[in-house]
Parts: structure tokens; sequence; C-alpha cells
């Protein structure tokens, strides 16, 4: 058809610069200079070039929203972010570990852990803060639901215990206490007996058997009406001066920050306060919000914790030389040669 419609359309310009009764030569002229042929391959679609294209606009697409939501991402997901976001020291971070739900407590668990590593870390950052600025009295706390406060708690309460100190540990979460079935004491009676004036310190103290310190634990008890009032009241002031001078530290395990305002009320009444944040849980923007929430009450932050962060290599259980189990083996020390 190409070539057909090229040879009549020669023809057909030859004949119109051709008339029969003009003198003149033709002015325009037209000659086929090439055939069409008909193609050995269709020449669309390229697939090659095609997926070629596809593959770089896609790699284009994705890295430009890897890079976007690395920008907009402003949740705490390392010890340098919630550092920043703080401006406190991280004191511990604590890795994700399965076997934390069948065993939450440390002290049920055999052989070395990553876990009991990072709070014996915790425990030694605690311990040898500057003398001045030690808390004897220390409320726990997060942005959040769900970081992992009240698990902290428990265990923070027993390595400190069992370094010989005397560890009272109180449930100050009377909306959601775990603290009784972390530790297997029951909730009742406790805080809310002794704020209630129904009963006496030492008949809702629960005393744990540690190896070298001593560990008290007084749990919620029924759970009240208004929290926050009973946390504020005159009587949780005394009673945290009477834990104080009879232990060496006063843990309190109490609800999210910007949910309610319990532990806000507490942390006026104490020596400090620590942050615990879950990896991917709150945002910069939530901790700012904490950190304003304490600094109205005059609460004092000394330090943070990076709680459920992703496992990393290089813990103990790489190393089995150094777990704890190995550490009281004797030297093998070979035999000094006889020079005789």
């Amino acid at each position: 058809m190409a070539n057909s419609l090229s040879r009549a359309f020669a023809q057909l310009i030859d004949d119109l610069e051709h008339p029969a009764q003009s003198p003149e030569g033709a002015k325009v002229s037209v000659s086929i200079v090439d055939q069409a042929q008909v193609p050995s391959a269709p020449i669309e679609p390229r697939l090659p070039i095609n997926v070629a294209l596809g593959a770089l606009i896609g790699l284009t697409v994705i890295g430009g929203v890897i890079i976007l939501r690395d920008r907009l991402d402003t949740t705490i997901r390392t010890p340098q972010t919630l550092r920043k976001a703080t401006a406190v020291p991280v004191l511990s971070e604590i890795g994700y570990e399965r076997d934390a739900r069948r065993h939450p407590l440390i002290t049920e668990r055999d052989g070395s852990s990553a876990q009991i590593e990072a709070f014996n870390t915790l425990r030694t950052n605690l311990q040898f803060m500057n003398a001045e600025h030690r808390p004897r009295s220390l409320v726990v706390t997060s942005c959040l639901p769900g970081e992992g406060v009240s698990w902290i708690c428990g265990n923070l309460a027993v390595v400190l215990a069992e370094a010989g100190l005397r560890v009272a540990l109180v449930d100050g979460d009377l909306r959601r206490p775990s603290i009784g079935e972390y530790l297997k004491t029951g909730d009742r009676p406790g805080l809310t007996d002794v704020l209630a004036g129904r009963a006496e310190t030492s008949a809702v103290m629960r005393q744990r058997d540690v190896s070298d310190g001593r560990l008290s634990v007084i749990p919620s008890g029924p759970l009240p009406d208004g929290p926050s009032v009973l946390l504020g009241s005159q009587r949780m002031r005394l009673l945290i001066d009477e834990l104080v001078d009879a232990c060496d530290i006063v843990i309190i395990d109490t609800p999210p920050l910007l949910p309610v305002t319990d532990a806000a009320t507490l942390a006026a009444n104490c020596d400090g306060v620590l942050l615990v944040a879950r990896c991917g849980r709150p945002r910069e923007q939530d901790v700012a919000h904490a950190l304003g929430l304490l600094s109205s009450v005059g609460a004092r932050l000394v330090g943070a914790v990076l709680n459920f962060a992703p496992t990393r290599r290089g813990d103990a259980r790489e190393y089995p030389s150094y777990a704890p189990g190995n550490l009281t083996r004797e030297p093998r020390i070979p035999p000094v040669p006889d020079d005789s």
C-alpha cells in the first residue's frame, strides 16, 4: 500500500506539472528514493526498554518515599534521638526478647541474657550518679500507654535489691496495676488502703526474698474513683517520706504522663523521674509535651530508658566466655616447665 501510494502520488505530480498545453518545464518533480518494506519484528512494545524504564522509575519513587518518610518520621527509635529529645542521659537500652512474655522477671530465667545486662547497666548508672543528684525516691513513667513501665519497675527493683540495697517498690498505677502480677504479691490490700486510712504501711507491705538486699513491695490495692486526688494527698507525701527514711531507694510505678496527671502529681513530691520510651512508639512531640508537664510541676528528669529496642549483634550470648554463668570458672594455667 505504501509503495502503491508513492507511485500514484509521483504520477499525479507529474501530470499536474506537465500539462499538455504548457510550454514551460516542470517546476516540481517527485521521485521515489526508497521502497517501503515489511518490518521483520514489531516496533512496539519495546520490552527491554520498557522494563528498564519501569525499574528506574520504580526505584526513584521508592527512594523518594524512603527519604521523605525518614525526614517526616519523628518517632523515638534510637538512644541518640531519645537523648536529643529529652536532653538527659539514656541510662540503658533494653532489647526485646520473646522469653520476656513467659518470664517477665529476669531472675526467673536461666543463663545469660542481653536484658539482664541492660538492667545491670541501668542499676549501675543509677547507683553511681553524682551524690548530689542521686534520687532516693524515683518515679518511673512514660509518655504513652504500653511502653513497659511496670515491667521495668519490677526488674529494676529486683536488680537494685540484688546489689544489697533496701528497695521499696510502690505500685502507683491505680488505673491498670501490674506490679502485683509481675511479683506475684497480689493487689489487695495495698496503697489505696493506706491512703484511705484503712491500713498501716506495714500491714500492706510484702517482703520478697532477694539474695543480698531487701525488696519491699506495696501493691496498688482496690482501684479508687479519683486516683490523682489520692496520689497528690498529704498522706501520699508522708508515705514517701516514711519509705525514704526506711529504704535506700523508693521506686514508684505510675501511669503514662500524657493521658492522665497521676505521674506528674507524684513527680512533684519525689527526687527524680525516669522516663521510659518504647522504641518506635512515642514521637518527639510527645516527649516534648511530657517534659513540659514535668517542668510545670517542678519535677527533675534524671534519665531515660529506651525499651524494647531491636536486638543487635554483640550481646553476651555471642560471647559465652563472658556470660554470667561462666565467669566463676577457674582459669586454666599452663604448667611451669621444669628447668632441671
